[in-house]
């Protein structure tokens, strides 16, 4: 172990030297460049403007007419719809004591169950998929 330890120790010093060397490098990098990563920040906000105008308009344009496939290879991705089951927690464990089910409430095997058991304290609801705007790497346009 006493090897290992040693090894260790060398590693450290060495990944702390190529470190200073390289945070170095980096901070002459970020001076030298200045200009052109300003240059590159300002068109990444106006990129992200225009992408949250163009998704605001997609998912409109989606809402009125369902088109997933949109202009310069825009689209929309649609999640699936998920189910969700409304009742009483303390109704839930009573009934699931009374039959046996479980000692605790199992939400998971509760709510698999509950499309068979017909039960009056619980209501269905389903929830829509979410919908998603997608952007190709590389937009077609006329």
């Amino acid at each position: 172990m006493k090897e290992l330890v040693k090894e260790l120790s060398v590693v450290r010093d060495n990944f702390s030297s190529v470190k200073g060397a390289y945070d170095l490098a980096l901070s002459e990098f970020y001076k030298q460049h200045d200009n052109e990563l300003e240059i590159i920040s300002e068109i990444k906000e106006q990129e992200k403007t225009l992408m949250d105008s163009i998704r605001e308009l997609a998912l409109e344009e989606f809402s009125k007419n369902g088109e997933k496939k949109l202009y310069g290879g825009i689209g929309i991705r649609v999640g699936k719809d998920k189910t969700m089951y409304n009742y009483d927690e303390g109704e839930a464990l009573s009934f699931a004591k009374e039959k046996g089910m479980f000692l605790k409430l199992d939400v998971g095997p509760f709510e698999s169950a509950i499309e068979s058991l017909d039960l009056d304290f619980v209501s269905k609801e389903v929830v829509a998929g979410k919908a998603t705007v997608t952007f190709p790497k590389d937009i077609v346009v006329d």
